[in-house]
């Protein structure tokens, strides 16, 4: 299945041997589930399969509702705008994004605020050294003004900031155990390999891989904007950011057949 989708690729090998793919098939179904999904659903789209691709967002919905809005987006762009086709549709997408944002901006604030509030709540440590929402709750009510964004451009603006962070944590000075460092070294390996396929046969020039990464920047933007504790978002981060990296192993390997 994995050779007939991938071209017989050899090198697809390496994209099944990252370290958290293995850890989170071994430790959680969910997330499995989730990052496989995913690839599923970006693969099923990139060859015009939309209405496989569809079925597959109503278990995203159910598992994980920030996949499901991402990859939903990156449905809209395609079959609505068609901003995979050229430069000009996606310049136009880009535009409708922007104009529907400040339509709704207060609504998206409500809903970046509160996650924001959420996961920092939830990752609350007290004077006292308690963590959880209850100790938020007695020493924790100055939080929700410092995080507020006040405007879609502060949330840009901050999610520009903490996106560098969100690519390549866990920092050093937050090792806490021997997974940090792996997890760290897999970070810089994951934007290694995309960096990588944007390059081979100047794939960064092709149109479905611009629609891609721009919907892989807009997820991994929010995220960064909800950034809390760690271990979970390095988690969070790849259950995004691998179904995207497959994606575009999936474009680079088409291009190389097709030129053959």
């Amino acid at each position: 299945m994995v050779q007939k989708i991938f071209r017989n690729e050899n090198e697809v090998l390496l994209y099944f041997l990252i370290p958290s793919l293995i850890l989170y098939a071994s430790l959680s179904l969910r997330d499995s589930l989730i990052t496989m999904l995913s690839i599923l659903f970006i693969i099923n789209l990139i060859r015009d399969r939309y209405f496989f691709a569809a079925v597959l967002l109503y278990p995203l919905f159910i598992l994980k509702i920030q996949m499901f809005a991402f990859l939903s987006l990156y449905l809209i762009a395609r079959l609505f705008f068609r901003a995979h086709k050229n430069y000009g549709l996606f310049i136009f997408f880009v535009s409708g994004m922007m104009i529907g944002g400040f339509i709704m901006e207060e609504q998206i604030l409500a809903v970046l605020n509160l996650y924001r509030l959420a996961f920092a709540a939830e990752n609350f440590v007290a004077f006292d050294g308690s963590i959880s929402y209850l100790a938020y709750n007695v020493y924790g009510g100055g939080l929700a003004e410092a995080l507020k964004l006040s405007s879609l451009g502060d949330a840009f603006f901050k999610a520009i900031l903490a996106l560098p962070i969100f690519f390549i944590m866990p920092l050093p000075w937050n090792w806490s155990n021997i997974f940090y460092p792996l997890q760290s070294f897999e970070s810089w390996l994951l934007i290694y390999l995309y960096v990588r396929l944007a390059m081979k046969q100047n794939l960064y020039k092709n149109s479905e891989f611009i629609l891609l990464t721009f919907i892989l920047l807009i997820g991994s933007s929010i995220y960064a904007l909800l950034l809390a504790n760690e271990g979970t978002f390095v988690r969070y981060r790849f259950s995004l950011f691998y179904p995207f990296l497959l994606g575009a192993f999936y474009l680079s390997s088409s291009h190389r057949f097709l030129k053959k």
